[in-house]
């Protein structure tokens, strides 16, 4: 179909041609939105296009954040997503550059840098870094977290004498008006034999559950993998990497100084080509569907079968009748290290004291109903935790403002005792604090429980602000199970004594790191002063650093930057007794994670705690090792964390005495909910 006539008709941006055929007519969100595919280059490209002025609104205003999105506002659950998503770009980069991404003094533009979390990552690798972005809101949020100077523009707009080694544009070129202007200006933006490393959708990948889904009206330009090669190489670039990440292109190209504008023309694609990818699509996506149903025909048998073993189970789980079953609220298939110790154990605890135990596992994070309820009111009695959960954004909620979404009307119908076990108050420094409704809530909860073991003393401080006293009185302290983890993996401490060590081991936490350690400029002073430290044991031990979530390993950007190349062990997902093994070869584990402390503390391993978490510093307190402990703000990092490990080395703390007293204080607590429950029971 020939494109009408209108008074927005334009040659095509990569060939100049004017014969088009329409593409596609729909977007994701059900606009009339009209793709054409150029008869002579292959390249498909909107009409009518949006104006310069209405660009400048949908970006600058933030209106595109907030319907891409959903929301303008730059939450710290985005920030994750998008640092995540740039160290995937970072660790490309890294692939195709090896040890010369670590060069001292490269510089780097980013076009369209959000919030700057690629170059955070070019900044922690020692690059010069400068980012434009027009929407003010992420740009500001990136000063001030990550100390990067971002110019509030278009890349058409912005004006400079820098020369840049290396320029890059991750799912932005598909939205330029004109792709030639947009290359053109990187072109003179960078230095001689700069690199241009790109992103953006390809229809040789099309992706969604639909066709319809994989175009957009904000995408004004379609690339497939050779119309992008074609601009890149009319507009001077010539490619050195090409390859299809999660769905999308991505290239690394080179500026040429002499190049032959008329070349781009052998690298044409074809308009059949481009028909035939929609096409092709369409009959996977069909196919897809055949398979579905046939699939869901399959499962309907395959769920009746279950069923019935389910039932002949719960038979036999009847006749055998375990001494009690109890309902535990955790994240119980979580990749954290330390949640899967912290939970696994706090169920091997009980189990220890109480017999047979018939455990139900219940999201913690997911939003309790009336058939939650119903379900939690078959045991005998209900668990929450342990771990940090009074804490208001890691599963955001308008119905508890922490992390288990619980409303006070559901709260009333559970009929079971309810046992806070080991729960934390984890607010980070600086962060903001509870919303209102919080505080009803927890004290619906504290009212309600039979049992409440705050983790330690800091955390029972830090919330008697929330509390009405007659609940606040009810709050005991029952530290992490993980403490004690030595009492219920014997034969693998024994397995400790046969190994030979001479291994420091560190783990520096990334979650939320503009809260632990600073804006950018603060935290590379920190992680810089760390790796310094691991310089100087290198000369007396080995030294490795581990990961307990994936964020970890990003760490080693710093150790690279610092020419340290130092073995990584990674502990995700890893069962408890993988997980011990490991430590079991550490003498002493330096740490920014609760959990990477109170593991080896468990297991008699001596540690030296980083804080930059209250959490750690409640923890040393309350057991009175305040001296196996450096906070991450000290003036002296360097010195006081190298003298305070070398300390520990030579005088091994001993770490039994404090086990016996949290035992003691366990078994105290253990034996009050077995009471309470055992009542429960009898009057059931």
């Amino acid at each position: 179909m020939g494109l009408s006539n209108t008074e927005d008709l334009k040659s095509c941006y990569l060939c100049g041609e004017l014969s088009f055929d329409l593409l596609w007519n729909k977007d994701r969100n059900d606009k009339k939105v009209l793709n054409y595919v150029c008869s002579t280059c292959g390249f498909v490209q909107v009409f009518p296009r949006m104006t310069s002025n209405v660009q400048e609104e949908l970006y600058e205003a933030g209106k595109f954040s907030e319907e891409a999105r959903g929301d303008k506002v730059l939450t710290d659950e985005k920030i994750k997503r998008s640092e995540l998503t740039s160290y995937n770009y970072f660790s490309i980069l890294e692939s195709f550059l090896g040890e010369t991404l670590y060069k001292q003094g490269n510089s780097c533009l980013e076009i369209g840098c959000g919030s700057g979390s690629f170059l955070r990552y070019m900044k922690a690798a020692s690059w010069k870094v400068e980012g434009i972005e027009p929407d003010r809101v992420f740009s500001n949020r990136g000063r001030l977290i990550y100390d990067i100077d971002i110019h509030n523009t278009f890349l058409e707009g912005f004006k400079t004498d820098k020369k840049y080694d290396l320029i890059a544009s991750f799912h932005v070129i598909e939205h330029v008006l004109d792709p030639n202007t947009f290359l053109k200006k990187i072109y003179s933006l960078l230095k001689k034999d700069g690199l241009l490393y790109l992103e953006c959708p390809s229809i040789d990948y099309m992706y969604g559950d639909s066709i319809d889904f994989f175009f957009w009206d904000v995408h004004i330009n379609t690339f497939s993998n050779t119309t992008l090669a074609s601009f890149l190489v009319k507009n001077g670039f010539k490619i050195l990497s090409e390859r299809n990440n999660r769905s999308f292109i991505n290239i690394i190209a080179q500026k040429l100084d002499n190049y032959e504008e008329e070349d781009y023309k052998h690298r044409f694609d074809t308009k059949k080509r481009v028909f035939d990818l929609i096409e092709n699509r369409k009959k996977k996506l069909d196919n897809n569907q055949t398979l579905i149903f046939v699939f869901k025909k399959k499962l309907k048998k395959v769920v009746k079968t279950w069923l019935k073993h389910t039932i002949r189970r719960k038979q036999i789980k009847d006749e055998l009748k375990q001494d009690y079953t109890i309902s535990h609220l955790g994240f119980h298939h979580s990749k954290n290290t330390g949640d899967i110790a912290l939970f696994e154990s706090i169920r091997t605890q009980f189990k220890h004291y109480f017999g047979s135990i018939d455990f139900k596992l219940l999201n913690l994070h997911s939003l309790v109903t009336l058939e939650v309820v119903e379900n939690i009111n078959k045991s005998d009695a209900l668990i929450i935790g342990g771990g940090g959960l009074f804490l208001k954004d890691t599963n955001k909620n308008e119905v508890s403002g922490w992390q288990w979404p619980c409303s006070i009307e559901m709260l009333e119908k559970i009929k079971v005792p309810i046992i806070i076990y080991a729960v934390g108050y984890n607010r980070f420094r600086d962060q903001e604090d509870f919303e209102p409704f919080f505080s009803d809530n927890i004290n619906a909860l504290f009212n309600k429980s039979a049992f409440i073991g705050l983790r330690n003393t800091g955390s029972i401080v830090s919330v008697e602000k929330y509390i009405k006293p007659e609940n606040f009185r009810k709050i005991v302290y029952q530290p992490c199970s993980t403490t004690l983890l030595k009492d219920y993996y014997q034969q693998l401490d024994k397995e400790r004594e046969k190994k030979p060590r001479k291994t420091i081991a560190f783990n520096i936490a990334f979650d939320r790191h503009y809260l632990r350690y600073g804006s950018a400029n603060s935290e590379n002073k920190k992680l810089n002063a760390i790796c310094n430290v691991i310089k100087k044991l290198l000369k007396s031990y080995h030294v490795v650093f581990f990961s307990h979530v994936t964020e970890d390993y990003h760490f080693n950007i710093w150790l690279k930057a610092n020419n340290l190349n130092i073995e990584h062990i990674n502990l995700v997902g890893k069962s408890v007794e993988e997980t011990i093994r490991l430590y079991n070869t550490f003498d002493l584990i330096a740490g920014t994670r609760g959990h990477s402390q109170m593991i080896p503390f468990g297991l008699n391993i001596p540690i030296l705690s980083i804080i930059s978490h209250n959490k750690l510093q409640y923890f040393l307190e309350d057991n009175e090792l305040e001296n196996l402990g450096v906070d991450i703000t000290d003036a002296n990092l360097e010195k006081t964390l190298f003298e305070k490990i070398v300390s520990t080395l030579e005088h091994t703390p001993d770490l039994k005495s404090k086990q016996n007293n949290i035992r003691n204080i366990t078994e105290n607590n253990l034996k009050v909910i077995k009471s309470i429950i055992d009542e429960y029971k009898r009057n059931s």
